[in-house]
């Protein structure tokens, strides 16, 4: 019998795998579903940092409009402060949302594309790791989904210029 944990998985796996956008809202709804999971009402697990972290994402989620839900790339400083009002936390908050949302988007790309190819797809959140670690084509599409645009980012310390 599948756990829930297992459950959750599988259902996240699948909406990415039939949905050939990645937006918030559809992230929004895979959080919302498995914080209405029956073990989510088990004493105890509640309070858990995974738990309370999928809390405060939906916090933030749910202060977003229908637009910032569609189109993450274009929430900038003023809308962050207006989110993070309206959700009780912090700007750093609200990027760490977009962040999360971003690496689910990687993971979205990844799953896709293997599916179009008609490879293997992982069971498991231990087998996705594992071939994700060993994929790396998973590079490729971390870069174009962390910046879109195609601009160089500067590695390295500056100089300074004295």
């Amino acid at each position: 019998m599948e756990t829930s944990r297992e459950k959750s998985f599988t259902d996240m796996i699948n909406v990415m795998l039939n949905s050939p956008q990645w937006k918030l809202g559809l992230w929004k709804g895979t959080l919302e579903a498995q914080s209405k999971q029956w073990a989510m009402y088990i004493p105890g697990v509640s309070q858990t940092e995974e738990v309370k972290m999928m809390k405060q994402s939906l916090s933030v989620l749910n202060a977003m409009t229908p637009e910032e839900l569609d189109s993450p790339g274009k929430i900038k400083g003023s809308q962050k402060e207006r989110i993070a009002v309206a959700s009780n936390t912090s700007t750093q908050d609200v990027t760490k949302v977009i962040l999360q949302f971003q690496q689910s988007a990687i993971v979205h790309g990844w799953l896709r594309m293997k599916k179009q190819a008609g490879e293997a797809l992982p069971k498991t959140e231990k087998e996705m790791a594992t071939m994700q670690q060993n994929d790396p084509r998973i590079r490729t599409i971390a870069s174009k989904i962390m910046n879109p645009t195609g601009t160089k980012v500067r590695s390295g310390r500056r100089r300074s210029a004295f």
